[in-house]
């Protein structure tokens, strides 16, 4: 099998596989929520890809990239929209959208010598972030653009 082109029926295995696991949503050419999917800010930027995954969780991802991997198909990742070029949409192949998952983690120092951890689902805003942060007395100020999304990174 190419990496550029999935045969129906293997996209059929594939989709099935997909579905077994995951959380989240899987969105194929023709279901109603696909182009609204693969649409980003660069309005030109007019990819197909053959599946989207919306994950909803970190094993929602590693499933898909696991998927990607074993079938050989070309793998994308949409995380905020910093990304103009367009790599976040790939042409038929698997994009993996993580658009939903937006869980933040705060653990705040226990004393003045501890560090102040974040565990954050990319593509939360800073925003969002010190947002939480400040409502458990775990601020940092780590970064003063709100408008900057983060990616999975612990602070």
């Amino acid at each position: 099998m190419s990496q550029a082109t999935l045969a129906t029926e293997d996209l059929a295995k594939i989709s099935e596989k997909l579905r077994a696991g995951l959380r989240g949503d899987l969105l194929r050419p023709g279901d109603t929520e696909y182009d609204q999917a693969r649409k980003i800010h660069n309005g030109m930027i007019d990819r197909s890809p053959a599946l989207i995954v919306r994950c909803a969780d970190a094993s929602d991802v590693i499933q898909a990239v696991n998927v990607a991997r074993e079938h050989r198909i070309l793998l994308s990742v949409l995380g905020g929209g910093h990304g103009v070029s367009g790599f976040a949409v790939c042409e038929q192949g698997l994009m993996i959208d993580l658009s939903r998952m937006k869980a933040i983690q705060v653990n705040p120092a226990l004393s003045n010598h501890a560090r102040i951890t974040k565990r954050i689902e990319a593509p939360l805003k800073q925003f969002a972030v010190q947002t939480s942060a400040e409502r458990q007395n775990a601020s940092d100020h780590s970064n003063p653009v709100n408008t900057v999304f983060w990616s999975n990174r612990n602070g």
